[in-house]
């Protein structure tokens, strides 16, 4: 320890307080650590996923998964609002591939083309109103997670209709049952 600065009448507690201000040098801070997904502490990850605008973050992930998805923060913000932008988002956190239909007003009500619930026919307002369509079942609660990564990642002006995953096979295997946990497909 230095020399201390303090006057000769300093009191017991700005000596101690000046003896603890001392080792602080001491004291290892690993600051490039702390900015990297992969070396950052587990109890420092949310503040680097709060520093790096990480919506939403969920404590109950796994470590390696708040690693992933922190980690594909900065590649996503800079595609922002596109639709690769979605498919990595659900990608990160999940959810697997998935198909998203735009443009779901562009059909006619000419009857040429059968509107089976999935777009808008002859509806110009509808224009920034999409749909993912996902390969794999969702529960209720992934589904609102769902919705809530993509608020924060689609374009302002843009709107989820659902979220369907009607195609995804439902096996009599006793992984999904009917108690509310899944719905029919659209979420």
């Amino acid at each position: 320890m230095g020399k201390a600065l303090l006057p000769p009448n300093a009191t017991a507690q700005e000596l101690a307080i000046d003896g603890a201000i001392a080792r602080i040098g001491d004291v290892e801070v690993p600051i490039a650590n702390l900015w990297n997904p992969d070396l950052c502490p587990e109890v420092m990850l949310p503040w680097l996923a709060w520093a790096l605008s990480v919506e939403p973050w969920d404590h109950d992930w796994p470590v390696w998964r708040q690693r992933e998805v922190i980690k594909a923060s900065i590649p996503n913000h800079r595609i922002k609002g596109t639709v690769g932008a979605i498919r990595q988002i659900l990608s990160a956190a999940g959810f697997g591939a998935a198909t998203i239909l735009e443009r779901l007003h562009r059909f006619n009500c000419d009857g040429q083309v059968l509107c089976a619930g999935t777009h808008y026919c002859g509806d110009p307002a509808k224009w920034p109103h999409y749909r993912i369509q996902l390969e794999k079942p969702i529960t209720n609660p992934q589904a609102l997670l769902v919705r809530a990564m993509l608020d924060g990642s689609d374009r302002a002006i843009s709107r989820l209709d659902a979220l369907d995953f009607t195609a995804a096979f439902f096996a009599c295997n006793g992984e999904i049952n009917c108690d509310g946990t899944y719905n029919l497909g659209v979420a």
